[in-house]
């Protein structure tokens, strides 16, 4: 298991002891004289301010932005368009939705016997999403209605990271996230110039998502208040050095990583960490089930070992950051939750729901409003026994199927 070391822990809380006794508080100054130039720095702007394609009308309201394959612009795995959504709202706020599907980083898991989404299609109908969690339209419990919305659908196999082609004996592999990610940052710069606020979120890869997707939207957006909700996608991994460095060859996806950022070679979540150091107009929340059945999974971890490693990181990063870094993590072992409710080992929507789940009294719904306004109940809240009545309807094998086909990181 890829845990802090004790020497490595005892210096991280000697150094927190020193920034509160200096009197910094719970964050620092919250320049950002730097931010820009090192965001810059890791090429995660090479692929922006690029030609907005016309969009055509799709479905209820959402509008859709095709791209033409091509090796150095957005495109699937194998080769396939790109495309990506947009549903305009009534509030001058966006909120930019990172689809999940999965994960490959070599052959075996690309081609020969895939474990990551490889097109562009949404796996969920766009006629479900708009019956979806945080992207239900004309709901009142949904705290996003009314924003303007991006769908940004998942196809690269690197949580939005990779910037790489591989040609392997069997076919070639496109891991375009980077470029993919960066198009729908255009077309979002494109139709909403000037909003008040941006949440960036995604479930699963679109959580992991959430990493390159802060950079890439503050390069396009360096002066607008910024939120990032990460629902199961935490930045945690539990790999050796050779896997690792297989990735990295073959995806490219830590290239968007700031050489400055010296703890995240231990856990990309530690970039959050950097981000808040740097950047005074930036909140983020952080939502996952204690034992997660998927990502656990992935990372060849036990529920009870996942849990450990999730509340020793983030302890971690809400240490120093106590009043703009907060979790909301649920006893049980279901995978994610923002579409409304996630997929747990019996089955979709049983352990909760988005408008179910609650923690010491505070629901979900009003923890995620208030995150937004940065009010009361935006808390720190780690369970220990998840309160959540039962799902509404009771589980469904349709959506277990399609949430289960999404569930991987």
């Amino acid at each position: 298991m890829l845990v802090m070391s004790r020497s490595r822990r005892a210096a991280l809380a000697a150094l927190t002891l020193l920034v509160i006794a200096a009197g910094c508080g719970d964050d620092d100054d919250g320049g950002s004289a730097h931010l820009i130039a090192e965001l810059e720095a890791t090429g995660l702007g090479k692929y922006l301010s690029r030609p907005v394609p016309v969009p055509t009308e799709d479905e209820d309201g959402w509008e859709r932005y095709d791209y033409a394959p091509s090796d150095d612009g957005p495109v699937c795995l194998r080769g396939t368009p790109y495309k990506l959504y947009i549903r305009p709202g009534t509030i001058n706020k966006v909120l930019f939705y990172l689809e999940g599907g999965g994960a490959c980083s070599n052959e075996e898991t690309c081609l020969i016997m895939p474990t990551a989404k490889d097109r562009s299609d949404p796996i969920l109908p766009l006629t479900f999403l708009d019956d979806a969690g945080v992207l239900e339209s004309g709901d009142d419990r949904n705290p996003y209605d009314g924003w303007h919305t991006l769908f940004v659908p998942y196809c690269d196999g690197g949580s939005f990271s990779s910037d790489n082609i591989v040609d392997y004996p069997s076919g070639r592999v496109y891991h375009r996230g980077l470029a993919n990610l960066s198009a729908a940052v255009d077309v979002m710069r494109d139709r909403f110039p000037t909003p008040t606020e941006i949440t960036v979120t995604g479930s699963s890869a679109g959580g992991f998502g959430t990493f390159p997707g802060y950079g890439v939207i503050r390069l396009a957006y360096p002066d607008t208040p910024m939120l990032v909700l990460n629902d199961s996608g935490p930045g945690l991994g539990n790999d050796d050095e050779q896997t690792r460095t297989e990735r990295q060859e073959n995806t490219r996806s830590r290239d968007i990583v700031p050489s400055s950022c010296v703890d995240c070679a231990d856990q990309l979540a530690f970039l959050i960490d950097w981000w808040l150091q740097r950047d005074d107009r930036l909140r983020v929340g952080l939502f996952s089930y204690l034992g997660d059945f998927v990502i656990a999974d992935a990372l060849a971890l036990s529920s009870e070992e996942y849990g450990e490693l999730m509340r020793e990181v983030t302890d971690e990063i809400h240490m120093r950051h106590p009043n703009r870094f907060k979790r909301f993590l649920v006893t049980g072992r279901a995978h994610t939750i923002l579409l409304g409710a996630g997929r747990g080992p019996e089955g979709f929507g049983t352990e909760g729901t988005l408008y179910t789940l609650a923690i010491d009294g505070t629901q979900l719904t009003d923890w995620i409003s208030d995150f937004i306004v940065d009010g009361p109940s935006w808390a720190d809240l780690v369970d220990s026994d998840a309160q959540s009545e039962p799902a509404i309807g009771g589980s469904s094998e349709e959506g277990a199927d399609l949430l289960g086909n999404a569930g991987a990181p």
